[in-house]
């Protein structure tokens, strides 16, 4: 048995699209006051560092066969700066629909002071400029809180709070104030794949006051066989002291 491998954005957004719109009401209490204050123009403002560390592995039978390591950082306050550094081991690597044909690439974006963006990318050790324009650059941090605009809700990135504004009535015993800065959920669900094998998902997240995502953590196996699954962990750091790089060497 083998679970199913998808990419990395597309796992944050199936996680999410279990989160089905609906008109109850949240109650009334701490949790319904820390939702309703979500809004993403206050939290682009203020959020003027980024950094997130994604890892995702598959493992058979209790051996990790692959993994993948996405770091990005993000600054955009005296400077426009964008990183991005990937590596990728085991079944991860090769040429299939879901495989990456290289090992590690690493990515450095930024508009430097006459305006002008500049972008190196270094792919296994092979160093290539790139034409990128200053709103390519601002794409890349904007991308960093969502990658898609829908109905009013930002989703696809690090921000998460339109969908539990949206969701949250629904799913409101799934919540939990762990402090007056933190709203965490948590839910395990049972389904089927299309062998009719019953697989079982832990999935856990939690959010700072602005809605933007602080760690997340799930976790996908058979039933039957709890030694296969698939497992992805997210960490993010809003003040994160990353040295820039501005060149390859």
């Amino acid at each position: 048995m083998r679970i199913k491998r998808i990419s990395l954005l597309g796992l944050l957004i199936v996680l999410l699209i279990a989160l089905v719109s609906c008109s109850k009401e949240i109650p009334e209490g701490e949790i319904k006051d820390f939702v309703l204050s979500f809004d993403y123009e206050e939290c682009f403002e203020n959020v003027k560092i980024a950094d997130s560390t994604m890892v995702s592995s598959i493992y058979k039978d209790g051996t990790l066969e692959g993994s993948i390591t996405t770091y990005t950082y993000i600054y955009k306050s005296d400077l426009v700066y964008h990183y991005s550094k990937t590596i990728v081991s085991g079944s991860y690597y090769g040429i299939g629909i879901d495989q990456f044909n290289y090992y590690q690439k690493e990515t450095i974006s930024y508009i430097n002071e006459l305006g002008n963006a500049v972008c190196y990318e270094k792919t296994d050790g092979i160093i290539e400029e790139l034409t990128y324009s200053p709103s390519d650059v601002e794409y890349l941090i904007n991308s960093f809180f969502y990658t898609k605009l829908e109905a009013g809700y930002h989703q696809g990135g690090m921000y998460y709070g339109d969908y539990i504004s949206a969701n949250c009535a629904k799913y409101y015993d799934c919540f939990s104030l762990l402090d007056d800065k933190t709203l965490q959920y948590q839910i395990n669900t049972m389904s089927k794949d299309e062998n009719k094998q019953e697989v079982i998902t832990m999935h856990k997240y939690s959010v700072n006051e602005y809605g933007m995502v602080l760690n997340l953590s799930t976790k996908t196996m058979y039933r039957l066989n709890t030694d296969t699954y698939t497992e992805t962990t997210l960490v993010c750091d809003y003040n994160s002291q990353f040295e820039k790089i501005y060149i390859f060497s």
